[in-house]
């Protein structure tokens, strides 16, 4: 019975996304029917393009809502959760990246719907064993706000007084984005100290961290120190709430 019901729905999610969809049967009368999909499909437009006020500056209204339906109709939202459309629709665009308008496209989308992203984690809650200190033993637990970014054109630094697309940079830029009460938060970190951060993201030691950058990087290139300097400051700041045992 569940699967018969996910069908169903699966045929009706089509019907509202599809261009030039199939007339299911047994729900609604015809008018009724063109209601729900007109509705429905402004609700998903807008619903993603208020999270874009940047890109609709830059690119034009007209633009990005065609951007929309073409996500729309590419397959659009699986989530149940109308807050995702955002992010749903950045990941078909970084997929789709090499044909839109212009190369930093993708990548103010990503940037925009990260801070809907940040905005709607779930709340932190650290635990009294965890070191205040990083020490080599030790891993990282990240905020569960916490979003490790990489850029290869300034995005970050654009607003609603922007009127130009930015140039590509030298080298790719990282940042971190976090939720500090009700806003987000970011700053620019070098590469070798997002990188150490994501390796120990997924439950390595400090020591292990450090040897993955070790193995990165020329002798010499990266001071340790410096690493254990960064992720202490990110402590502070909230990106990283202790270092616990592993």
């Amino acid at each position: 019975m569940a699967e018969v019901h996910r069908a169903e729905e699966e045929a009706l999610r089509r019907w509202v996304l599809e261009a030039d969809p199939q007339e299911p049967e047994g729900i609604f009368d015809p008018r009724a029917r063109a209601i729900y999909r007109r509705q429905v499909r402004r609700s998903l437009l807008r619903g993603v393009r208020l999270a874009l006020p940047i890109t609709r500056r830059l690119l034009g209204e007209e633009a990005v809502e065609a951007l929309i339906v073409r996500w729309m109709e590419a397959g659009g939202s699986t989530s149940r959760l109308y807050w995702q459309l955002p992010l749903e629709f950045s990941a078909w665009a970084d997929a789709a990246a090499a044909e839109l308008p212009h190369p930093a496209l993708a990548e103010l989308i990503r940037w925009e719907t990260v801070e809907v992203d940040v905005l709607n984690a779930p709340d932190d809650t650290a635990e009294a064993a965890w070191a205040a200190a990083p020490s080599l033993e030790r891993g990282v637990a990240l905020s569960a706000s916490a979003r490790l970014c990489v850029f290869t054109h300034p995005v970050h630094r654009l607003g609603l007084e922007s009127s130009a697309w930015p140039e590509a940079l030298a080298a790719p830029r990282f940042l971190v984005a976090w939720r500090v009460g009700e806003r987000m938060r970011w700053r620019e970190v070098e590469a070798p100290l997002a990188q150490l951060v994501a390796s120990l993201s997924s439950g390595a030691a400090l020591r292990e961290g450090l040897a993955f950058i070790e193995g990165l990087y020329p002798p010499g290139a990266v001071a340790a120190s410096e690493l254990v300097e960064g992720l202490a400051r990110l402590r502070e700041a909230g990106v990283i709430l202790g270092f616990p045992e592993v």
